[in-house]
């Protein structure tokens, strides 16, 4: 997971700093369904879709072999991100084929030997 400290500014910014900081200790301790919870609330109190708790979202989901809701959640952080970094497509792919979705990793995977 990916801490979002010194990257979001937002009116009740204390709130949300403590709401992410909880999320990413539940996820450490591999509480994973509550740490996604968290991650809810985050984004409940932001308003907005942030890419990097998405991000993390994703890797609760994938930690818990929810494969097919890790996916769409990292392709929504894709798509909101227009993310183009190697590490990121790799991920995406990952993901994609353990949700049996090979065809599409493939593709994915073909954007980082470009």
């Amino acid at each position: 997971m990916t801490s979002t400290q010194n990257r979001m500014k937002h009116p009740h910014e204390e709130i949300v700093l403590k709401s992410d900081d909880l999320a990413q200790e539940l996820y450490n301790n591999k509480l994973y369904r509550e740490s996604i919870e968290q991650n809810n609330i985050t984004l409940g109190l932001l308003r907005f879709r942030h890419p990097i708790i998405l991000k993390n979202i994703s890797c609760g989901h994938f930690a818990l072999y929810e494969t097919e809701e890790a996916a769409k959640v990292f392709q929504e952080y894709m798509d909101i991100t227009k993310s183009d970094e190697s590490g990121d497509i790799r991920t995406f792919a990952q993901y994609l084929t353990r949700a049996g979705r090979y065809d599409e990793a493939y593709r994915s995977e073909e954007h980082t030997s470009e």
